[in-house]
């Protein structure tokens, strides 16, 4: 399982710094990161949570966040909704079309997404969406690195 979180962390890594308008890429809880000095405009990702949904497969939901400072006085607020809106769009394009993402196993895009406006460190206004990846997980205890456990009553 860590080994997965950590592929989609560096795909998601890896196409963030292809996209000409994105600055930074961070991975981790929102509102630390929020906290730290920033490049803008930043993509922001963070699996927050992971649930079994079959025998074979387990759901990891990323929660993914395009934002950019917003000037005092918000007078480029609509320019930043606008512009953080069709990165989004961008990157939610090739996370459900690319064959590449396609490889880590089923994945759903959220066709729907949440504008946000911030204020901590820097007042930010952005958008974000949620989507899924169901990676192959079987049940059982075979290839486990558990030694010396007795698993029989």
């Amino acid at each position: 399982m860590n080994q997965t979180i950590l592929q989609i962390d560096q795909e998601l890594r890896e196409l963030t710094n292809a996209h000409n308008q994105v600055k930074s890429y961070y991975y981790g809880d929102f509102l630390s990161i929020l906290k730290k000095s920033i490049e803008y405009t930043c993509v922001m990702a963070n699996i927050s949570n992971a649930s079994r949904v079959s025998d074979q497969l387990v759901r990891l939901n990323v929660d993914l966040f395009v934002c950019d400072k917003t000037l005092k006085g918000d007078e480029n607020k609509l320019y930043v909704e606008n512009e953080t809106l069709q990165i989004l769009i961008d990157l939610c394009n090739v996370i459900a079309y690319a064959p590449k993402w396609q490889e880590f196993g089923v994945v759903t895009v959220n066709p729907s997404f949440r504008k946000y406006y911030d204020r901590t460190a820097d007042v930010v206004t952005g958008w974000s969406t949620t989507f899924s990846v169901d990676i192959k997980s079987p049940i059982g205890y075979c290839d486990l690195p558990i030694f010396g456990y007795n698993y029989e009553s």
